[in-house]
């Protein structure tokens, strides 16, 4: 991280051209300790696939917006009978490598895929979702 000298304020801003503008990126490094861009701001991933080590364009752009952004790539939930046999809690990992604004997360037992009754199903979903948000907070 390089930090203004002239005033003693926080990271420098190099400027970057986009569609004819000019916006600010990090001059820091992937992976550093630093803070995202707009740490105020959170980012909920719900992709199709869980995170793997073969690397695909979700996982490209997410890691990229976790430089600016809090990112919580929250992995498919399990069906209810494999989540209740395996009973594990619901847990967070930082990826090696990338900033720590990036963090995957797996569901818990109590947020696992159901299909009926359809009441059940919104609530699952629903407290899956906030358990979420409640994580990037």
């Amino acid at each position: 991280m390089s930090a203004d000298t002239t005033t003693g304020a926080g990271p420098r801003l190099e400027p970057y051209a986009l569609g004819g503008t000019v916006g600010e990126v990090h001059s820091d490094a992937p992976g550093d300790d630093a803070r995202p861009l707009h740490p105020e701001v959170g980012v909920i991933a719900l992709p199709l696939d869980g995170w793997s080590s073969q690397w695909t364009s979700r996982q490209q752009v997410l890691t990229r917006l976790a430089r600016y952004y809090h990112v919580l790539w929250l992995n498919p939930a399990p069906e209810w009978r494999d989540a209740w046999r395996r009973r594990a809690p619901a847990r967070e990992q930082h990826v090696p490598g990338q900033p720590p604004s990036f963090v995957v997360r797996d569901a818990a037992v109590w947020h696992s895929t159901v299909y009926h009754p359809e009441w059940l199903v919104r609530s699952v979903v629903r407290a899956r979702l906030r358990a979420a948000r409640e994580s990037l907070r």
